[in-house]
């Protein structure tokens, strides 16, 4: 007979951005099963771990205990679903353990809102008095299909804590690198925006081949006389599309120039997994974030947007930029000032 699936999940309230690490390395110290749930978040399959560690209650203690050990305050829910067990790390003050078949009355009482809703969704559920899971979960299914699609009928299973989902096993980041050396010294802008384009091509061909995309690219040049010129952009949204990604570097690099003539040119890119997402036929219409985003580059590419080195982000150029425009003698039209 197969052992029930016992999940645990790590919740740092604060600090999240600079604890994620710790949280990781705390969980892999005790399963080798473990998911990235999101800033702050971390899950872990503790089946079977008895015979190491004690009951789930001790389980849930030296979790807490090795957080505690790295300056992380964590809390530590535990249960058979990922749904139960995040919201008992929310929810408790230090280790909550939800015994086997009590997820649903464990989670009658909680508030709705811990179903990460859509702001329209909430909305919906608070005109009908939905306050709580339970509320939810005692809903007529067949009523709420008819007025919410799936979409309601998944909200109401992780109300009543059913979340059969696997873990999503962690993996060390990896880094995509293509490097290219012309031969001779790069001392154009153009010339050196071809050569970043061809090693954007390169790689996005290796994100696109594993179902992956980056959301972030770091570039580097070796100049003429040895020194190292680098910068980076951050997408506002992961991108594996050549054209997209080409525009935001060479946007980058005309921003912040190299200092003298290009020996050799880097560009690495770090991957990461969209999860693939089908929007309702109830949801409204929203533009595809990662149209927007090779809108933005586009935009970037012809002058209008000033992107930030460090974090990718683009400034619309103001009345002041476009009174500084001038007439171009070569083609009677008005270009960006060099």
């Amino acid at each position: 007979m197969a052992a029930l699936r016992r999940l645990a999940c790590l919740f740092a309230p604060e600090g999240a951005r600079n604890g994620e690490h710790e949280l990781l390395e705390v969980a892999l110290a005790h399963s080798p099963r473990v998911e990235e749930g999101g800033p702050g978040l971390v899950y872990l399959d503790v089946t079977g771990l008895r015979g190491l560690f004690g009951d789930e209650a001790e389980i849930g203690r030296r979790l807490a205990r090795s957080a505690a050990d790295r300056g992380l305050r964590a809390q530590v829910g535990i249960a058979s679903s990922r749904i139960s067990a995040r919201i008992a790390a929310r929810r408790g003050s230090s280790v909550t353990v939800v015994g086997p078949g009590e997820e649903a009355e464990y989670l009658a009482s909680a508030p709705v809102s811990l179903l990460d809703l859509t702001d329209e969704m909430a909305a919906r559920l608070d005109r009908w008095g939905i306050r709580t899971l339970g509320d939810l979960a005692d809903l007529p299914t067949p009523a709420l299909f008819e007025r919410l699609g799936s979409e309601g009928l998944r909200l109401q299973r992780l109300a009543r804590g059913e979340d059969p989902r696997p873990l999503r096993p962690w993996e060390p980041p990896s880094v995509f690198e293509e490097s290219v050396e012309p031969g001779w010294a790069v001392e154009t802008l153009g010339r050196l925006g071809d050569l970043v384009a061809g090693l954007v091509e390169r790689i996005c061909e290796k994100l696109e081949r594993r179902g992956l995309s980056a959301d972030q690219f770091e570039w580097a040049c070796r100049l003429a006389d040895r020194t190292v010129h680098e910068g980076s952009v951050a997408p506002a949204v992961p991108m594996n599309e050549p054209s997209a990604v080409a525009a935001l570097l060479k946007a980058s690099l005309e921003s912040r120039p190299p200092r003298g003539p290009v020996d050799a040119v880097t560009l690495r890119a770090r991957p990461v997994r969209v999860a693939p997402a089908q929007e309702s036929l109830t949801d409204r219409f929203r533009p595809s974030p990662r149209m927007l985003a090779a809108t933005l580059a586009r935009l970037a590419a012809r002058g209008h947007l000033d992107p930030s080195p460090r974090r990718g982000e683009g400034r619309v150029r103001g009345a002041a930029w476009r009174a500084r425009r001038s007439r171009c003698a070569g083609c009677g039209r008005r270009c960006p000032p060099a």
